[in-house]
């Protein structure tokens, strides 16, 4: 983007007020401005309803559902959905049309339950006086019981409004389709000033190349409207209508018999007969439709949008973020620097909160500019941030000389105010009964297991009653300004004067390699002021290119507009416990034999061709130590934490086995395995000759009994795949887990028999869900030797004196 656009995005936090429906910069359908439906000829008219899916809460349901879905219009239902055998969360996948004689009509959507005596689950309405037209996709909305959220429901409605600019068929088949939408594509054909003799009795029939596939019987009034839906597969599709006459005295008559390709699309025709007459439109539509969704203005959120779409021009003092990071900066001259915690579940969380602890203490952690986190260290980065009911000093625990450690204070309770505490199994037990029993409900598994387990006891998880975040009590102010129905919503901001957040995470659902079949992950980003992903494709399809504030992330309109737009609100507020789910989510497999999923999926939709939602995945897919979206940021000074399972081996023959590949595939070394080939082969940053130099350092400091801290100046080298330009020197401490003399020689005898036998590079996922989490003894250790790897260290890249006084 120029870096005219971008300096007047960046002013983000001016009020900017909306008077009824109107809209700055948003993206429309091309056949509507955004106004109120009632504003336009929809009515009386015809709208089409997709019905998607309902994701129903089991706290509310006391047994396994079968649910169906009821629509009314006023009193009048116009629909009823087949039924979905014992599941908390069907797919329906159904598409069909309705119609509705004046605006003052009220939808109403209603799930119920027939397993048992029929009962109603919950109910989702509105009235089209708070609808308005625009160019939009699926929606998430919540279904309400008394009063309660008991789910949601996720749909598309589609208001059927002559188009005066209407795309032709190729057209529409080229602006892509999610893969999970079974039958995408439809012929539309609107009728409507219909006249037939009161003694003729005729059908309407359509045809798909000759198969009977659409009857009509009933003769519509001479004011009704009526929309028909062909399911068509392409535009060679030849369609056949006709006017039959049912008595025999009178022959049928053949409307149209051509391809769809041939057909007047958006042109009203008239047909006469000698019984009969009427005038007919044609539409091709997909399942987003062609003459725009309607948007409950009700359910509407005013948000700021950061344009990516183009990286030519977008420099690292152009991300959002820049000026309150110059704001804080002492030496505005000096360059930015960044901390890194890398993924690795309850390990790398436990080693992380002891490093933390060793840089806070040392006033080095205030001084980073960047906190990057993945997976495991996003776990810690997040209660760092965001758990302000609490200080540093009580949330990172004290630390002890190794000499100091007891058996029975390393085996003993956690207190409840200690980061440390949320991976304890002796605590807390074990995460698998839990996912046994949450699997197969069809809730919202990993969200509920990581925010009940790690974020509930510090405030930031109610499964209920959701919060999102934001980055100060400026930004919330903006946010309410714009957005006054949230004036009485409590928004997380993260504790001041720390350094700011990225939380690393990756997008990959449906998107396959078309030779290896596997997923295709792509980075993407959350932090206070912004979530998103930089530009790519996928195939012909964009993926990502812009950046939404957090409260408005999931909400599927469209994001490719400047500066501020007003989209649909979510189902649900998109949480620092839910961001740091995303980042983590690494065992989805390992359930499968539950005979549930533990997906998390959003929606995150740039373009209106672009995908429409994504599974989010484990940052670690595409990068697990959190370096690469630093330099993306163009950050010179880089600590960077490798909390990993692997140790290193450094008199291997192959660098495949010297070290972790999170680590070597940053210079361009790839193993061979399906992982590093199909996740980690785009992640090279620095020459492949400097990992040899590396791995000497490396192998100089066990050699020596050291602690594994070492710094190399680095040059950063080209990667399209990230949107790296390179060119410029980074200076990188590289601070390697494991146990060095200082402090493994002064351990207990009882202490070390007690370790898990791996100790400290305890593996994580491979034993879930048993040993998702940790024994008390293994935390504590891990966090008592990440800490004084720093201390008994020189972090470079910011000056520091090394100190050993120790915290009793």
């Amino acid at each position: 983007m120029s870096a005219v656009v971008l300096t007047s995005v960046m002013k983000l936090w001016k009020v900017v007020w909306f008077v009824g429906f109107v809209v700055l910069g948003c993206a429309i359908s091309p056949s509507l401005s955004q106004q109120s439906l009632c504003e336009t000829n929809a009515f009386p008219g015809q709208f089409l309803m997709y019905i998607h899916s309902a994701a129903l809460d089991d706290g509310w349901i006391e047994i396994q559902p079968s649910p169906y879905v009821y629509m009314y219009v006023n009193d009048n239902a116009v629909h009823q959905s087949q039924t979905i055998s014992l599941n908390r969360m069907p797919d329906w996948n159904e598409l069909f049309a309705f119609s509705s004689s004046d605006c003052s009509s009220k939808l109403t959507v209603e799930v119920w339950n027939s397993n048992g005596i029929d009962n109603l689950v919950g109910s989702w309405s509105v009235s089209f006086h708070d609808i308005t037209t625009t160019y939009e996709n699926l929606r998430r909305l919540p279904l309400y019981k008394d009063s309660n959220i008991v789910g949601s429901i996720t749909l598309s409605i589609i208001s059927v409004v002559p188009s005066t600019a209407t795309k032709s068929c190729s057209q529409v088949f080229q602006q892509g389709i999610p893969s999970y939408i079974q039958r995408p594509y439809y012929l539309a054909m609107r009728m409507y000033n219909v006249k037939i003799d009161a003694y003729t009795y005729s059908d309407f029939a359509a045809h798909l190349n000759e198969n009977a596939t659409i009857r009509i019987s009933k003769t519509p009034a001479s004011d009704e409207h009526i929309t028909f839906l062909l399911p068509i597969t392409s535009c060679r599709d030849e369609v056949y209508l006709s006017m039959e006459y049912s008595l025999g005295y009178d022959p049928d008559h053949l409307i149209s018999a051509q391809p769809i390709s041939e057909l007047a699309l958006g042109v009203p025709k008239s047909y006469s007969f000698q019984y009969s007459s009427f005038d007919m439109e044609f539409f091709v539509i997909n399942f987003r439709g062609a003459f725009g969704t309607v948007l409950d203005s009700t359910l509407s959120l005013n948000t700021s949008v950061w344009d990516t779409s183009s990286m030519d021009d977008l420099h690292p003092q152009n991300y959002p973020e820049h000026s309150f990071i110059q704001s804080r900066k002492t030496n505005k001259g000096d360059g930015l620097s960044g901390v890194c915690f890398c993924g690795g579940g309850s390990r790398a969380f436990s080693a992380g909160i002891g490093q933390m602890r060793a840089l806070h203490e040392l006033g080095l952690l205030e001084q980073f500019d960047y906190i990057s986190s993945v997976s495991g260290g996003s776990w810690a980065t997040g209660l760092l941030e965001y758990a302000t009911k609490y200080g540093l000093d009580t949330l990172l625990g004290q630390a002890r000389a190794p000499s100091d450690l007891i058996l029975r204070d390393l085996t003993s309770r956690f207190p409840l105010d200690e980061a440390l505490s949320a991976v304890s199994i002796d605590d807390h037990g074990s995460s698998s009964y839990f996912l046994a029993n949450q699997v197969s409900s069809g809730s919202n598994v990993w969200l509920d297991l990581i925010g009940s387990r790690i974020f509930e006891q510090f405030g930031l998880y109610e499964k209920d009653d959701e919060v999102s975040f934001t980055f100060s009590d400026e930004t919330e102010s903006s946010i309410k300004s714009r957005n006054p129905h949230l004036a009485s919503k409590v928004f997380s901001k993260p504790r001041g004067n720390l350094p700011f957040m990225l939380m690393n995470t990756c997008l990959s659902e449906g998107l396959k390699d078309q030779t290896t079949n596997f997923s295709v992950p792509f980075p993407f980003t959350i932090t206070p002021l912004y979530v998103g992903s930089l530009k790519q494709t996928y195939g012909s399809t964009p993926i990502g290119g812009a950046f939404v504030e957090p409260f408005a992330f999931g909400t599927t309109s469209a994001l490719n507009a400047q500066q501020s737009l007003l989209v649909n609100r979510p189902g649900y507020p998109f949480s620092i416990s839910q961001a740091s789910s995303c980042s983590s989510n690494a065992a989805e497999t390992t359930f499968e034999h539950y005979g549930g999923s533990l997906d998390i999926n959003y929606a995150y939709r740039v373009t209106s061709n672009s995908f429409d939602s994504f599974h989010f995945a484990d940052g670690a897919a595409v990068e697990n130590l959190g370096v690469v979206p630093l330099l993306q940021r163009g950050v010179h000074k880089i600590t960077s934490f490798i909390n990993t399972s692997l140790p290193p081996k450094l008199t291997a023959s192959s660098d495949c086995d010297k070290l972790s590949s999170d680590l070597i595939s940053l210079f361009g070394v790839y193993c061979g395995t399906e992982w590093d080939t199909e996740f980690y082969s785009k992640n090279q940053v620095f020459d492949v000759k400097d990992l040899s130099k590396l791995e000497t350092m490396f192998a100089a400091k066990i050699g020596a009994g050291q602690a594994v801290v070492v710094t190399q100046e680095l040059v950063v080298l080209r990667n399209d795949f990230w949107h790296i330009k390179g060119g410029w020197t980074v200076t990188v401490t590289w601070v390697y887990l494991g146990n060095f003399d200082w402090f493994s020689k002064q351990l207990d005898s009882d202490i070390i028999k007690e370790l898990h036998p791996a100790f400290p590079y305890i593996p994580t996922h491979r034993l879930f869900p048993i040993k998702m989490f940790y024994h008390n003894i293994d935390i504590r250790l891990l966090a008592h030797l990440g800490y004084w790897q720093v201390m008994k260290s020189s972090i470079s890249g910011i000056t520091t004196t090394t100190t050993t006084t120790t915290t009793t």
